[in-house]
């Protein structure tokens, strides 16, 4: 339930053309009442988003992060189609960086732990960098 003054979270992934200079890209959010009259709107430039998502849909077929919000530990769920090294980087709501790990080349289904229980309850970003490519997703730690 969102309440007066609450704060809603959501993920949402962009594709990307790789032929379009990802420097001169916006990204525009808005809300919407129910009668159609927009109530609140930014725009930012797509390179200045901490949270920002690129993906290249021929190398992940799938990401999921569960539980969240996490009481102590959460699952990074990844699908790769190719063999590639991943770096998993987490940060928080500041872009402070918290912890990364390498993992050494991978394919197909992998789940990693993400450790919550030593975090200060708040809003991180996990991020599975791969090939120059970022996929993020949104953490709430209860």
């Amino acid at each position: 339930t969102i309440t007066n003054g609450s704060k809603h979270v959501t993920d949402f992934i962009i594709d990307i053309n790789p032929a379009w200079n990802y420097n001169n890209l916006s990204a525009i959010a808005m809300l919407i009442t129910p009668d159609g009259k927009i109530e609140n709107g930014v725009k930012r430039k797509v390179a200045t988003f901490n949270m920002s998502s690129i993906k290249n849909v021929n190398l992940v077929n799938e990401m999921q992060l569960y539980p969240n919000p996490s009481y102590g530990i959460s699952f990074l769920n990844l699908t790769l189609t190719e063999t590639t090294a991943i770096k998993i980087v987490i940060t928080d709501i500041t872009g402070h960086e918290i912890a990364k790990n390498n993992f050494e080349a991978q394919i197909g289904a992998i789940e990693i732990p993400i450790i919550t229980q030593n975090l200060p309850k708040g809003m991180y970003t996990i991020s599975a960098i791969f090939q120059n490519h970022v996929i993020t997703k949104k953490l709430i730690v209860e």
